[in-house]
């Protein structure tokens, strides 16, 4: 995450509410507090007046909805009564999913690592945006992450259809987003856009700024 963006977007919202919460997981165990005050992301959510909140301990709500894979799913509550959500998720690629964008962080808000739902992984992504669809969504590609390493990109997306910007942070990368299996099945369910031709895209071209990643062998470039 590039602390930048974050601040960024702090202060964008602070005309639009009066609070705000950042909200994570941490899979591996660590918890968040202590993950933020390492990499310096406590300083500027305390600048901003964000609360931080540990999604792994907080109070997890069952929800009822109808769902492809999930059943019986609790979800933490300062997800469900967000009145407004911001998905920020950092650009790189995922030995799980092939590639990791906005709708891949959304597993954050399912109980249990994004390890424990490999085998179905794009139903529970699927699943997760029937769940609370993102009111706006961020790319951080600043720098983004490739195998591991870091990789300059120097860019941020955004948009409101979570799906068709998952499609266009795939074209960035030089990855074909029809290889993606949840973006696949995203857009057979009519959960966002997957047609390039129909999104409609501003700012810089992405021919200007595509660059070509390596990423997981299930996934075939253009």
């Amino acid at each position: 995450m590039d602390l930048r963006v974050l601040g960024q977007l702090l202060e964008y919202l602070e005309g639009v509410s009066d609070e705000r919460i950042v909200v994570d997981a941490c899979p591996s165990g660590e918890g968040v507090l202590r993950r933020y005050e390492s990499v310096g992301a406590m300083d500027v959510c305390s600048y901003y007046g964000a609360e931080v909140v540990d999604l792994n301990t907080d109070v997890h709500i069952p929800v009822k909805r109808e769902l492809k894979l999930l059943r019986h799913i609790r979800v933490p509550r300062t997800i469900l009564k967000a009145d407004l959500l911001v998905n920020l998720a950092l650009m790189k690629t995922s030995e799980l999913a092939g590639v990791s964008l906005g709708l891949r962080n959304l597993l954050d808000i399912l109980p249990g690592s994004s390890s424990y739902y490999s085998e179905r992984m794009d139903e529970a992504i699927c699943d997760a945006l029937r769940i609370r669809r993102p009111d706006l969504s961020l790319i951080d590609g600043m720098v983004a992450v490739e195998k591991g390493r870091p990789r300059r990109m120097n860019l941020v997306l955004a948009s409101t259809d979570p799906v068709a910007l998952d499609v266009v942070g795939c074209k960035v990368m030089g990855i074909n987003p029809g290889m993606v299996e949840y973006l696949v099945k995203a857009g057979f369910y009519n959960l966002g856009e997957t047609l390039l031709q129909k999104i409609d895209v501003v700012g810089e071209r992405i021919e200007k700024v595509r660059e070509r990643f390596m990423y997981q062998t299930f996934c075939e470039s253009e």
